[in-house]
């Protein structure tokens, strides 16, 4: 028979830690937007925070210091339920306030990843990787190399968000194929030859 290794109080406070972290990215990609001129008056979609003038910067920068200190104190409750031993508890410290540094650094800092298109790596390193993986051992303390599989997930889910954002933005027919095109997933997809001849190229 297959063992066990469910936990509800990791799930609780996994999950806990997850929303916090979710939530602190959204703020500081807000907020990391605003700085960088991203959003301003000729932005086209859903409005944001800052860019609406619901909130001010100092606010958003207030909000995500909360959330980023929710984010640890769940993750170190996280870590006392989960380990025993100081080692594995202090080598996922160090992962979590590396989690914590990634969810801000994405639009906020003098580099950010997500300027440079790096948001798809980080998206597969700390969603699916230490995300799903992550949190399998922090239930069983065990590793199983089954679980890359789902951790694989994380850029399938990723590129639908993209997919929904523009189509949100300027229209469904017109943002799906402007997607496909400007990140030539289409041309990977099908054929060159047939892919010029449909769009006309």
């Amino acid at each position: 028979a297959e063992k066990s290794f469910f936990n509800a109080n990791v799930l609780l406070w996994a999950a806990l830690t997850t929303l916090f972290l979710q939530i602190l990215s959204n703020l500081a990609n807000d907020y990391g937007d605003a700085i960088s001129g991203a959003d301003n008056a000729e932005r086209v979609g859903p409005q944001r925070m800052i860019q609406s003038g619901v909130i001010s910067l100092a606010q958003m920068k207030m909000a995500m210091y909360i959330c980023g200190a929710c984010a640890f104190a769940s993750g170190l409750i996280l870590l006392w339920i989960s380990f025993e031993g100081i080692l594995l508890q202090g080598i996922f410290l160090l992962l979590g306030l590396t989690a914590i540094a990634a969810a801000v650094k994405y639009t906020v800092g003098s580099s950010p990843y997500g300027y440079r298109g790096l948001g798809d790596v980080y998206v597969f390193i700390f969603f699916g990787l230490l995300g799903v993986a992550g949190t399998f051992f922090l239930h069983s303390n065990i590793w199983s190399w089954g679980v890359l599989i789902p951790a694989s997930l994380s850029q399938e889910v990723h590129c639908l968000h993209t997919i929904l954002d523009h189509m949100q933005i300027v229209g469904q027919s017109a943002a799906f194929e402007g997607f496909l095109s400007q990140t030539n997933i289409a041309r990977i997809v099908f054929d060159e030859e047939d892919f010029n001849t449909v769009h006309g190229y």
